[in-house]
């Protein structure tokens, strides 16, 4: 029996930092999206085989079921199958801030919910999961989730985690620091016997210097390490 091809899709790609990372881990890169146009084009460069363009996610969201088609679309996953890794990157140096505010990271999670992946990451500035503010961020993640978020109706969709990571620790030549938010389904959850958002925190993997995708290894690990 053939092995399966894991599958990963970038939004807010950049040059593509986090599809090397998944590349390295034997995913097949389907799709990458990215504004900016030199480092789209670096991307379209180092990802020749993978569909790219520089739509936001705001576009697909705003058409509603259109916009879902067209997204699944681009994205490419066979019928029947389902997309191994989604992730976002918000912009991180103070310069971009202002442009990358938390309603945007809302429209990833809408992302999330049309593709629904077996895992999902974001990385976001680290202040938005820092402590003093991680209990008022966490209220807005309960849209990624519950399917729905009324009391009565609550229906657990993904198990989710933040935190602050340097990435110096994962083999980076310079100390930065993320915030990651990491999202797993509940079936995947289940086959990793993962019942609370707390248990995640294992997921990450302990420090690795000598792992060539730092910290954004941590989607792979899960997928590879759970899914068979």
């Amino acid at each position: 029996m053939a092995k399966k091809t894991r599958t990963a899709a970038s939004f807010s790609a950049g040059i593509g930092t986090a599809a090397f990372a998944y590349r390295a881990k034997g995913f097949q890169i389907l799709y990458g999206t990215e504004p900016q146009d030199v480092e789209r084009g670096i991307f379209e460069a180092n990802f020749p085989d993978s569909t790219h363009d520089n739509t936001d996610a705001r576009w697909f969201n705003n058409r509603k079921e259109k916009g879902r088609a067209e997204l699944l679309a681009k994205v490419g996953v066979a019928t029947g199958e389902t997309l191994d890794l989604l992730d976002f990157t918000a912009h991180l140096t103070p310069a971009d801030k202002k442009a990358n505010t938390p309603a945007s990271l809302s429209d990833f999670f809408n992302i999330v919910r049309s593709l629904n992946p077996k895992v999902a990451v974001a990385y976001v500035p680290p202040e938005l999961v820092a402590n003093e503010r991680l209990e008022r961020f966490n209220k807005s993640v309960d849209f990624l989730r519950y399917k729905k978020i009324a009391p009565e109706q609550l229906e657990r969709d993904y198990f989710v985690f933040c935190r602050v990571v340097d990435a110096s620790l994962y083999g980076s030549a310079v100390s930065k620091s993320y915030g990651v938010v990491f999202a797993v389904h509940k079936a995947l959850a289940a086959k990793a016997k993962v019942s609370t958002d707390e248990a995640l925190e294992f997921a990450f993997p302990p420090p690795m210097p000598s792992d060539m995708g730092t910290v954004r290894v941590v989607g792979p690990h899960w997928v590879i390490r759970f899914e068979c």
